[in-house]
C-alpha cells in the first residue's frame, strides 16, 4: 500500500515545530534551522506516516523537540508509547543482512549455530551444574551437520563450564568442541541417569535459511501432519493441498515454529481445512481508515475434518490468526489446540516503504474473529497444555514418539 498524501492538518503541525524549534537554534546566536530539517526529517516523516496509519493514531502527540533525533524504530516508540495499548510490534526494518526480525530464542536467520537452547540445572538431582538443553537443531545449519539430537544436555563448552554467560557463545561465532550428555530414564523407580557421553566438533555460525515446512507426512491411515515456520507464499499452501488430497480425517498442524506470514496465505490454508464455511478473520483498522476493513471468507467446507493445532511461546502473528479464527468458526470439538501458550499478535503490521533507507512495519489492524472478537493479546491458550520441555525425551518434531504428537494420537487410536 502507498501512503496517503499529507493531510493539511499535519502541515500545520510540521511548520509549528520548525517555528519553536528556529526560536531554540538562534537564540544561541547562530541559525541553526536547516541542520535541525535535515537531522530530524526522517522521525518528522514518521510521525506524519502514524497520523494516518497508525491503528492507534488519536494517540499520536508532538513530542519534545530532542526526541525527534531518535533513531527510526527508538522514535517509534517514543510515539507509540502514548497509546492506551502496548504496542510489542511495530519497528523499522533498516538492514536485513545484519538484524533478524523473525529470532526464535537463541537462533537467527542471519548469523547462527542453527541451535535453540535453554539453560537447566543438572536433571539428575545429583548435581547442582548446569547444562544447555537442545530444544531445536535447524535443518541446514551447522548444528545439523553433527551428531547432535533435539534433548540433549550440553555439559562442556570449549572445556568451559556451561553458564548463562558461556552459552551464548553458541548463539554465534567460531567453532567450538562440545561435550555432550545423553539422558535416560530407569522405569523401575523412575530415576533419571546420564546414558553417554560424546564430544562433538561445531563448525563456525553462518547464515542459516529457515525452510517453510520442516515436515509433511501422512501417519496411520488417515491421520495427516505438518510442521511449518512460516505462512508465507506456495511452498505452505502446496504441502497442505497434497495432504488433504489423502482425504484425512486428522490434521495436525504444527504451529510449534511458526512465528511470520502474511494473512492472505492464512486466508488460503484456512480455505483448505476448514470443516466449516463462513467468516475466518477480519482486518478491522483506526476509524479514520475504517472503509479499508476487509473480510476474509472459507467457501468450502472439508465436513469431517478435525484439526489439532500445536502451538508454543514463539507462535505469533499468522499462525495465531489462523488458530483463533477456525476456532470460532468451527464449533464443538472441530478444532482444539495443544501444546503451550503463544505469543500473542493480534494485530497486522502494515510494510510501509519509505523515501530513507529503512521500511517502517507499522501495527495498522486488529485481527478479528467472524464476530469482530480480537482478545487474544496475551496469547491463546491451548484445550490441552503439554509442556513438552518437561519431559525427559524430546524426539524430532514428525516423529510420532514426540510428547505432544503423540498424546494426540492416543485421542484417536
Amino acid at each position: 500500500m502507498r501512503c496517503r498524501p499529507y493531510t493539511f492538518s499535519v502541515q500545520l503541525v510540521r511548520i509549528y515545530l520548525i517555528l519553536v524549534t528556529l526560536v531554540f537554534f538562534t537564540s544561541c546566536g547562530e541559525d541553526r534551522t536547516y541542520e535541525y530539517e535535515e537531522k530530524t526529517e526522517q522521525s518528522h516523516w514518521i510521525q506524519e506516516l502514524m497520523t494516518d496509519k497508525y491503528l492507534w493514531a488519536d494517540s499520536v502527540r508532538d513530542l519534545e523537540w530532542k526526541e525527534y533525533f531518535a533513531s527510526p524504530t527508538d522514535f517509534i516508540k517514543k510515539v507509540s508509547k502514548y497509546s492506551s495499548v502496548t504496542d510489542k510490534w511495530s519497528y523499522c526494518s533498516i538492514d536485513t543482512l545484519e538484524q533478524d526480525y523473525h529470532e526464535r530464542g537463541m537462533f537467527s536467520h542471519v548469523n547462527s549455530y542453527g541451535l535453540d537452547l535453554t539453560l537447566m540445572t543438572d536433571p539428575t538431582g545429583e548435581t547442582t551444574k548446569q547444562f544447555g538443553r537442545i530444544l531445536t537443531i535447524y535443518p541446514g545449519s551447522p548444528a545439523s551437520e553433527t551428531s547432535l539430537c533435539r534433548g540433549d544436555f550440553i555439559a562442556l563448552i570449549d572445556g568451559e563450564k556451561v553458564t548463562s554467560k558461556t552459552l551464548q557463545n553458541l548463539k554465534k561465532g567460531r567453532e567450538h568442541t562440545l561435550v555432550v550428555n545423553h539422558l535416560d530414564v530407569n522405569y523401575d523407580d523412575n530415576s533419571l541417569f546420564w546414558q553417554s557421553t560424546d564430544t562433538v566438533n561445531l563448525a563456525a555460525s553462518r547464515q542459516v535459511n529457515d525452510q517453510p515446512v520442516w515436515c509433511s507426512q501422512m501417519i496411520r491411515r488417515d491421520i495427516a501432519y505438518i510442521m511449518c515456520s512460516n505462512m508465507t507464499g506456495s511452498l505452505v499452501t502446496d504441502a497442505v493441498s497434497s495432504l488433504m488430497a489423502n482425504n484425512p480425517k486428522v490434521l495436525v498442524f504444527d504451529l510449534r515454529l511458526c512465528n511470520q506470514g502474511t494473512i492472505e496465505t492464512a486466508n488460503d490454508i484456512a480455505s483448505m481445512i476448514s470443516p466449516e464455511t463462513g467468516v475466518f478473520a477480519q482486518t478491522l483498522f483506526n476509524s479514520a481508515r475504517s472503509a479499508e476493513n476487509h473480510t476474509y471468507n472459507v467457501t468450502k467446507g472439508h465436513d469431517g475434518l478435525t484439526l489439532c493445532f500445536i502451538t508454543g511461546p514463539y507462535t505469533q502473528g499468522a499462525a495465531e490468526w489462523l488458530v483463533h479464527g477456525l476456532k470460532k468458526l468451527n464449533a464443538g470439538d472441530r478444532v482444539k489446540v495443544y501444546g503451550t501458550k503463544s505469543m500473542g499478535q493480534n494485530i497486522w503490521l502494515e510494510e510501509c516503504p519509505s523515501p530513507y533507507p529503512f521500511t517502517v512495519h507499522l501495527a495498522s489492524a486488529y485481527v478479528a474473529d467472524c464476530d469482530g472478537d480480537y482478545d487474544y493479546a496475551s496469547g491463546i491458550i491451548p484445550d490441552e497444555v503439554i509442556d513438552e520441555f518437561s519431559f525427559v525425551q524430546l524426539y524430532d518434531y514428525g516423529n510420532t514418539d514426540e510428547v505432544v504428537l503423540n498424546h494426540i494420537l492416543s485421542n484417536y487410536y
